[in-house]
């Protein structure tokens, strides 16, 4: 059994769950990013909205300061810093992510049906990403109603 720390955790060096800080989680940081670079609201303020001290709001934006600064640049554009909003950077994601597949060995075939799978989609996703692929959102198709005269047959005759 795992000795553990008087936090609960296990102690260092053995497997221990990530912890994220409260203002590292993505919605999080990117709303206080934008706080910081509207200017708007002083440290002490932005520190009693998200429940930490003013030295934490300080920290944070040391550590995001080239982010903030970007979002300054561009502050008509909600989703500057956000690197799933750019495009090219989505596609390097997918293009590692398949390159890591194949350069995966497996165990069993099911688990490489399950890779493959999970590839072709990714390249799906990438095609339509590039404009390859049409996108299919909105498009309502309608079948016509079609009406047939058999001709020689009688239809009261057929019931």
């Amino acid at each position: 059994m795992a000795h553990m720390s008087t936090q609960g955790w296990p102690d260092e060096g053995e497997d221990r769950p990530r912890r994220v800080m409260p203002l590292e989680r993505g919605w999080v940081r990117h709303k206080l990013q934008r706080e910081l670079a509207l200017g708007e609201k002083d440290h002490g303020q932005l520190a009693r909205e998200y429940g930490v001290k003013s030295t934490a709001i300080m920290e944070f934006k040391k550590r995001h300061q080239s982010a903030i600064d970007e979002m300054i640049r561009d502050l008509d554009n909600e989703f500057t810093s956000l690197w799933i909003a750019d495009k090219a950077t989505r596609l390097a994601v997918l293009q590692l992510d398949v390159e890591e597949l194949d350069e995966e060995e497996w165990d069993d075939a099911k688990s490489r049906l399950d890779a493959v799978k999970v590839k072709h989609g990714a390249l799906m996703q990438a095609a339509r990403e590039l404009g390859q692929i049409p996108s299919t959102a909105g498009v309502k198709v309608e079948t016509p109603a079609a009406t047939f005269h058999i001709v020689g047959v009688d239809p009261k005759a057929l019931q």
